[in-house]
């Protein structure tokens, strides 16, 4: 199976924001990626802060947005229209949803590399493990 340009950057965002938020995960992310699979693996082993679920959940949004060329502006108010269920989910407000969606939309820039180094691998059909993802995640000095 392979995936169309705004599912890789979609799926590319959602491995580099969990990665670059602490969230160690052991499922490889590819081709094959299940819809589901964020909401599922975030919820299932590691109790994550909710604020953090959300801005992975996000993240996927706001970068297939980008990559669509989208306006930042236009693409954080689709992300938090589309997202809204995942507000009632998280228990969030609509508040918190669209202060979280502001600073998503920031790691989303700052790793726009990243973001496109993994679609790029996830385009040309390779699986990547979380070591792998991380190796595109541009750290902190000093992390």
């Amino acid at each position: 199976m392979s995936l169309s340009r705004p599912s890789a950057f979609h799926h590319a965002a959602q491995a580099v924001a969990a990665a670059r938020l602490g969230f160690v995960f052991d499922h490889e992310v590819g081709p094959d990626i299940r819809v589901k699979a964020w909401s599922a693996l975030i919820n299932e082993d590691q109790p994550w802060p909710r604020p953090m679920q959300a801005m992975v959940m996000l993240a996927g949004s706001i970068a297939e947005a980008r990559a669509a060329s989208t306006s930042a502006v236009k693409s954080r108010k689709q992300s938090a229209a589309r997202n809204s269920p995942l507000s009632a989910d998280l228990h969030l407000t609509e508040a918190e949803l669209g202060e979280l969606s502001q600073e998503t939309s920031l790691l989303v820039e700052q790793q726009w590399t990243a973001i496109e180094g993994v679609a790029t691998q996830l385009l040309s059909g390779r699986t990547l493990t979380f070591d792998q993802i991380a190796s595109f995640v541009l750290w902190p000095r000093g992390s």
